[in-house]
């Protein structure tokens, strides 16, 4: 199964996860961005925008993923309703970077039979990839007057 990927939130958080993105695994048509609310405008146009996008993605690919940033935003919010009516579009929420990454690996030879093995898998991956660092100081350091 082959999916296209398109990418949206709030102000210029789409674009720069494309950017991140095109910069780690390389530009490819199939990923694309929709920013939510740089300018100005009325929402309608926001939303006919995203149906234009998901309509000409599914004209080639099995699925298109919609990744927001927020669940619950706005952009959330409106590809959830095109979710609706369409099961061939799939929408998730606060989504990272290493969530985008592992898909690009995959999005050429998604295995359809385990679709949900294989999301949920993506899901606890992208979680497991957020970590404080924390310095810890070991025993080999001796602190000393005697300068360099």
């Amino acid at each position: 199964m082959k999916i296209a990927i398109l990418l949206t939130g709030h102000s210029r958080w789409s674009e720069g996860m494309l950017a991140a993105h095109d910069l780690i695994c390389g530009a490819t048509e199939q990923v694309t961005f929709l920013n939510f609310n740089v300018e100005p405008q009325p929402l309608e146009i926001y939303q006919n925008n995203l149906k234009e996008i998901t309509t000409e993605f599914l004209k080639t690919y099995d699925e298109v993923w919609i990744l927001t940033d927020l669940v619950g935003g706005y952009p959330f919010q409106q590809s959830a309703l095109l979710c609706l009516g369409n099961p061939k579009i799939r929408v998730f929420g606060g989504i990272n970077l290493a969530f985008l990454v592992q898909i690009d690996g995959e999005k050429d030879d998604i295995p359809a039979t385990n679709i949900a093995e294989f999301i949920d898998t993506l899901i606890i991956e992208s979680r497991d990839a957020i970590e404080l660092f924390v310095l810890k100081e070991t025993e080999d350091y001796i602190e000393t007057d005697d300068g360099i």
